[in-house]
C-alpha cells in the first residue's frame, strides 16, 4: 500500500487511509474559524474552547446523545488523565482494521494507564514503533499514532473527531449509508464514553461493604483480563453484598454492553478514579 502502512488487509489500509490524515478540521477549529453547531442548541461539537453553558447538559441528553464530541467535552474537564487515556483505548479497539502498530501501543495505555509514566510510557513504544517499522510507516499511521501520544498527555478531542470522521466515511461506504448523524458508529462511540464515564450528573457511592472478596476477584479478573462476560456474576455478587443501586446493577446485567478496561463499575468495585 502507498506509504507503507501494513494492515494485513487492503480495506484496513483504506480505511485508515482515510481517517487519519492530517486534520484541516480540526486545524480550522483550532483558530477559532471554524464552528459546526450540534443538533442540540449551544454546544458546539468542534472548535477550540468553545463557550459551554453547563446548564445545557441534562441527565437525559448524558444517557441518550449520539454525539461524541458533546459528551467529551462535558466529562473531560471531570475526568482524570486515566480514564482518558482508557477511553482512548477503548475507541481504537473498536477497530480491528487499524495498522497493528497502533494496536500495540493501545496495550502500553491499558497496561500504564494506572501508573505516572503513562505519556512518558507511550511515547517510547510509538518511538520504538517508528525506530522498528518495516517498511517505514506512512503518514496516516503516524497521525493515529500521534493521536494515541495526545491522548495519554490527556488531550482527546483530535481522537474524538477522527473517531466520528471515521464513522461517517465507512458510513458512505455502505450499500445503504445512514441519513443524517444517526449513525450506528456514532452511538457505539458514544457508548464507550458512557461505558468509562458513568453519568457524572448522578453521584454514586460504593459502600465498603459491598467489596466483599467475591466482589474484588471478580472485578478484578476481569480488568486484568479485559474479559467482562462475568458481569451479570458481578452484579449478583454486588447485590449479595447489600448493594441495591439500580445504575450499578443495571449496568452490569446490561446484555447489549460492550465493556471496555475503565468500566466504571468495575472501577468503583477496584475504587479506581
Amino acid at each position: 500500500m502507498e506509504g507503507g502502512v501494513a494492515t494485513g488487509a487492503d480495506v484496513g489500509d483504506r480505511q485508515t487511509a482515510a481517517v487519519f490524515p492530517p486534520c484541516h478540521e480540526c486545524q480550522a477549529a483550532s483558530s477559532s474559524r471554524h464552528r459546526r453547531a450540534s443538533r442540540v442548541p449551544v454546544i458546539l461539537l468542534h472548535g477550540a474552547q468553545p463557550t459551554y453553558l453547563e446548564s445545557a447538559m441534562s441527565e437525559a441528553l448524558w444517557l441518550n446523545s449520539n454525539a461524541p464530541p458533546v459528551i467529551y467535552r462535558f466529562a473531560r474537564d471531570r475526568a482524570s488523565l486515566r480514564k482518558l487515556a482508557l477511553l482512548a483505548a477503548g475507541i481504537y479497539r473498536r477497530w480491528d482494521w487499524l495498522p497493528p502498530q497502533c494496536r500495540e501501543v493501545v496495550v502500553v495505555i491499558e497496561q500504564c494507564a494506572d501508573e505516572h509514566v503513562l505519556a512518558a510510557a507511550v511515547i517510547a513504544a510509538t518511538e520504538e514503533v517508528n525506530r522498528t517499522a518495516s517498511p517505514p510507516l506512512g503518514l496516516p499511521a503516524l497521525r493515529a499514532l500521534e493521536l494515541l501520544q495526545n491522548a495519554a498527555a490527556g488531550e482527546l478531542f483530535g481522537l474524538v473527531t477522527a473517531a466520528c470522521d471515521v464513522e461517517r466515511r465507512l458510513n458512505r461506504e455502505r450499500s445503504q449509508p445512514v441519513r443524517g448523524d444517526d449513525l450506528p458508529g456514532l452511538a457505539e462511540v458514544a457508548d464507550v464514553m458512557r461505558e468509562v464515564f458513568g453519568n457524572p450528573l448522578r453521584s454514586i457511592n460504593f459502600a465498603r461493604e459491598w467489596r466483599t472478596s467475591t466482589v474484588v476477584t471478580l472485578a478484578r479478573t476481569m480488568y486484568e483480563s479485559r474479559e467482562y462476560s462475568a458481569m451479570p456474576i458481578l452484579a449478583d455478587a454486588i447485590q449479595d453484598a447489600g448493594c441495591d443501586n439500580d445504575d450499578i446493577l443495571n449496568h452490569c446485567r446490561d446484555t447489549t454492553l460492550s465493556h471496555v478496561r475503565g468500566c466504571w463499575v468495575v472501577d468503583l468495585v477496584l475504587d479506581r478514579v
